[in-house]
């Protein structure tokens, strides 16, 4: 029952969020609020996963230690791929998800639940290396993107603004005017005139 009011929760939650994202303008004031509501739902959910789990590898019923498995390997490897741009909160939420489980099935002591539990620790370990992978790759696109724009906007040689750069900032200017006379000057230093026209 507790999962599924996390869940509801997390759910209801992105939908706020999108719906604020929607809005114009967004306030970036904002963006703390919401990565901490995130982060403990998120974290909050991990841990009903991980009490699950321990449960279920607690329990008499052979069934469940496979079921439970399952489940934190679905939940880990969800989490990894969808939120590893926060690697903090990531790596909390694999951990909190899949440590219960790897106590529990190596506190059953029999040799198939301490495979398991070592098959799990290897894989935590795997988890943290892809959320750093993961995080790096999104860092270094976000980089990329970020030098494309400001590349897009000046001249690398001479770092003036460039076509589009000249384009935005005119934009301003012609807002700024708001009906009065613009004068617009060009000077051709380098004889790229005829090409450009």
């Amino acid at each position: 029952m507790t999962g599924t009011l996390v869940g509801a929760s997390k759910c209801l939650l992105e939908r706020r969020h999108q719906r604020a994202l929607s809005d114009r303008p967004w306030r970036h004031q904002c963006a703390p609020r919401w990565e901490t509501a995130h982060a403990a739902l998120t974290i909050g959910f991990a841990a009903h996963i991980g009490c699950v789990a321990a449960r279920g590898f607690l329990a008499s019923d052979p069934a469940l230690p496979i079921l439970v498995t399952g489940l934190v390997f679905g939940y880990g490897s969800g989490t990894v791929t969808r939120i590893a741009f926060r690697p903090r909160v990531t790596g909390a939420a694999i951990g909190l998800a899949t440590v219960p489980a790897i106590v529990a099935a190596a506190h059953r002591g029999d040799a198939t639940s301490i495979a398991i539990a070592t098959v799990f620790t290897v894989f935590l370990g795997e988890g943290f290396e892809t959320i750093r992978d993961l995080y790096m790759n999104t860092r270094r696109q976000i980089i990329l993107r970020h030098d494309m724009a400001t590349l897009a906007r000046n001249e690398p040689l001479t770092r003036l603004l460039n076509r589009l750069g000249l384009h935005e900032a005119f934009r301003s200017v012609v807002a700024e005017a708001r009906g009065g006379a613009i004068a617009l000057y060009c000077l051709d230093r380098d004889g790229f005139k005829p090409i450009n026209v």
